[in-house]
């Protein structure tokens, strides 16, 4: 817990430090403890625990999370409809971050691998040509992880093979794991059947894959799909 093992004036710094680094080697971060601790017995937090909250979101946490606020207190509802309300408003006006930028700030020279590679082709992709969502299929989740770090604009979705996968997946900022049984034919079939049966409205999908069960020898690509509306 930082607020023991650091000194109260360098939690902040320190903070953003830890983060920063998570997020260049691709880790989840997860911010919480006392996020909103006076929601534990007043039905509005402070400025300065609202301010908290969006520098953790600002900072590049995938999650915050509260504790006794929810568990304990006297507004749980009222403490979770708060802490949604801030993240909305945040993430909806957080800057880009480059990989570069992210790399200065951490203050460490990173190696890119090629699950990095990929993840800044895409977010230069992004900034050019315009979609409604990203198809990321994983074995282990590397890419997703790397592209979900510059926190796009638009869902990543995940499918994998394996569970373990899918779930460590959820924890990443914008990533929606989905299981997969077997390698589709077709990734714009398998996606206009996705967006249709989960009620989403996708016309234009990036598919970010590469070497899978089924072509051990396929190249790393990304494709600009158009999903047909009519297709069944």
């Amino acid at each position: 817990d930082l607020g023991v093992e650091v000194p109260i004036e360098e939690i902040a710094y320190t903070q953003k430090q830890l983060i920063a680094k998570a997020n260049l080697a691709g880790r989840p971060v997860i911010t919480a403890t006392q996020m909103l601790e006076s929601m534990v017995s007043s039905r509005l937090p402070t400025r300065a625990e609202a301010t908290d909250v969006a520098n953790a979101i600002l900072d590049g946490s995938d999650c915050v999370m509260l504790s006794g606020e929810s568990a304990l207190g006297n507004f749980p509802e009222e403490s979770v409809t708060m802490l949604a309300k801030i993240a909305a408003f945040t993430e909806a006006h957080r800057p880009r971050r480059s990989f570069a930028a992210q790399r200065e700030f951490a203050q460490q020279a990173t190696t890119m691998s090629r699950g990095d590679h990929m993840a800044s082709v895409v977010e230069t992709a992004l900034e050019t040509v315009p979609c409604d969502l990203l198809l990321v299929p994983t074995r282990g989740g590397a890419v997703a992880r790397a592209i979900s770090r510059f926190k796009p604009p638009v869902w990543i979705v995940a499918p994998s093979f394996d569970p373990a996968a899918s779930q460590n997946l959820a924890f990443s900022y914008g990533v929606d794991p989905v299981d997969l049984l077997e390698e589709p034919d077709d990734w714009r079939e398998w996606a206009t059947r996705w967006v249709r049966e989960n009620g989403i409205t996708a016309e234009r999908v990036m598919l970010v894959a590469g070497p899978s069960p089924r072509n051990p020898k396929a190249n790393q690509r990304i494709e600009l799909m158009r999903l047909d509306a009519h297709h069944s």
